[in-house]
């Protein structure tokens, strides 16, 4: 970890992780992040484990993407900010039914994407969401994880990232 956090330092990349026990929170906090990011399954299977992330003080993004209540499953925390998310691999375009038409209007910041391309991404944001997540490989023919795939190139996420920011540029001027 300290080399990897090392090279984002080197970058000027800020490094958040996705915590999946506690024994990963505990491996993670000499090294101050600033943020944390809870995946959702970890949402789903370990909700204890959630609050203590929570109870961390930072900035937390939550997925909803396998959260089957009705309510939002941390209510009270002004830390966190959830992701709307389908958790398939890939997502295909008729699973998006329910992505927020006006994240403004839902308890939504942002977008969780799952998706193959960066379309989904753009449109999240055209519709209002503040923080995008997407994967992120080098090699999408890579086959030892099911990520690479659906993931972003170097080439995609900078495209993706500069078109969102223009995008979302508009949308806070009301266009």
């Amino acid at each position: 970890l300290s080399t990897l956090m090392k090279w984002g330092h080197y970058f000027e990349i800020e490094i958040m992780f996705s915590v999946f026990s506690g024994a990963a929170l505990d491996l993670i906090r000499p090294f101050d992040v600033p943020r944390f990011k809870v995946a959702s399954r970890t949402v789903k299977d370990d909700l204890d484990l959630v609050r203590a992330i929570v109870a961390e003080g930072k900035p937390t993004y939550v997925s909803l993407g396998m959260w089957d209540g009705n309510e939002p499953p941390i209510v009270g925390a002004n830390n966190i900010q959830y992701l709307w998310c389908r958790s398939m691999y890939p997502c295909t375009p008729w699973d998006l039914s329910g992505l927020p038409r006006d994240f403004a209007t839902t308890i939504y910041a942002g977008y969780s994407d799952h998706t193959v391309g960066i379309d989904t991404c753009l449109l999240a944001i055209a519709r209002g969401a503040k923080v995008i997540e997407k994967h992120f490989t080098l090699d999408k023919s890579d086959t030892t994880i099911r990520d690479h795939c659906l993931s972003s190139t170097p080439d995609e996420f900078r495209i993706m990232c500069s078109l969102g920011r223009e995008i979302y540029k508009k949308v806070e001027l009301g266009v």
